[in-house]
């Protein structure tokens, strides 16, 4: 069955307030709905040669540090735009008691750079065949673009030897355009101020600073932070990025964090399994490669077929599917 999005809970309060909890759901929808999966369930993960054979041999895939994306200041943006939703309703907001609820929301909102959470991301793409993806991250145009198919029995765990401690992956379309990225803030806003007002008016809480205001913000940030991790710039917008989002408590399995070199820097990332069940098996949800319109198709699709065939036949905890589809980019580029 088709991939559902479900939402992301970075913080659990020990507390629950029903009237919250019901605004919460009652936007989920809204948010939820921007995220549906595409008809066919697949997404395509542009690579180099060998990030094609590490993915396919490993059965995983890299998910980055937030802080190593191709574009740095992702996370800045969104905490912007979310910002100045906050500053914008605490300026024009005259009830006092919503006043300090708005004040309280942004005060939770802002300790997210604070938290002891990282956020690791492995980018996706709608299309199999955009000539910016060949020449960004497939080797211009000598690499590989593997499809995924996600549905909701996609699964993953922190490595191979932790299969049965699974987790239901994080799928979210990126949002581009301020204007969509401010509505759906505002949106948000909307619902659940009213919604806090009146649990703390039931409570009898007339101070703005009372333990209720506090657990409640820090339940309704979570919606926040979600959208903090999908926000993204216009200029990207030709990507038609989607991404899988895992949160970890930095204290949490740092076995399993791994580092890379680049120039200067080591970014940190964490190598996911990706697989789903079927007739008793674990399969890598891999369901097609196109080969870059660089490469020499009658060379390459010999030596794919090879690789897949000896791939499939290898004993692993996750098997590689036999069926998957090879297909060139139907162009040429950079002819050689």
């Amino acid at each position: 069955m088709s991939y559902q999005p479900t939402p992301l809970w970075l913080m659990e309060p020990a507390h629950h307030f029903k009237g919250l909890e019901d605004a919460i759901r009652s936007f989920m929808p809204t948010w939820l709905n921007e995220h549906q999966r595409i008809s066919d369930d697949t997404l395509y993960h542009y690579t180099t040669h060998d990030g094609m054979k590490g993915i396919i041999e490993s059965r995983n895939i890299r998910l980055t540090h937030s802080t190593s994306l191709n574009d740095p200041n992702e996370i800045i943006y969104g905490q912007s735009i979310i910002d100045s939703v906050l500053n914008e309703s605490i300026a024009h907001e005259t009830d006092h008691i919503r006043l300090e609820i708005l004040k309280a929301i942004q005060v939770q909102f802002d300790t997210f750079d604070f938290m002891d959470y990282d956020v690791f991301v492995a980018c996706f793409c709608e299309k199999n065949n955009l000539l910016s993806q060949w020449r960004a991250y497939s080797d211009t145009g000598g690499g590989y673009c593997l499809g995924i198919k996600f549905t909701e029995n996609t699964l993953m765990a922190s490595s191979i030897d932790t299969l049965k401690n699974h987790k239901y992956l994080c799928l979210r379309k990126v949002i581009y355009g301020e204007d969509r990225q401010i509505a759906l803030v505002e949106e948000y806003i909307r619902t659940i101020v009213p919604a806090i007002d009146t649990v703390l008016s039931q409570q009898q809480a007339t101070d703005g600073h009372s333990p209720e205001l506090s657990i409640m913000s820090i339940h309704a940030v979570n919606v926040l932070w979600d959208m903090l991790m999908t926000f993204k710039y216009e200029a990207y917008s030709e990507e038609l990025e989607w991404r899988i989002i895992y949160t970890a408590n930095r204290k949490h399995e740092p076995q399993f964090l791994q580092f890379t070199p680049v120039g200067l820097y080591s970014n940190p990332y964490r190598a996911m399994s990706i697989y789903y069940e079927q007739n008793d098996k674990l399969f890598f949800p891999i369901h097609s490669i196109t080969y870059g319109p660089s490469l020499y198709p009658p060379r390459i699709e010999a030596s794919l077929d090879l690789f897949i065939k000896q791939q499939s036949a290898t004993q692993n905890s996750i098997s590689i599917p036999e069926d998957i589809e090879i297909k060139n980019a139907g162009f040429r580029y950079r002819q050689k």
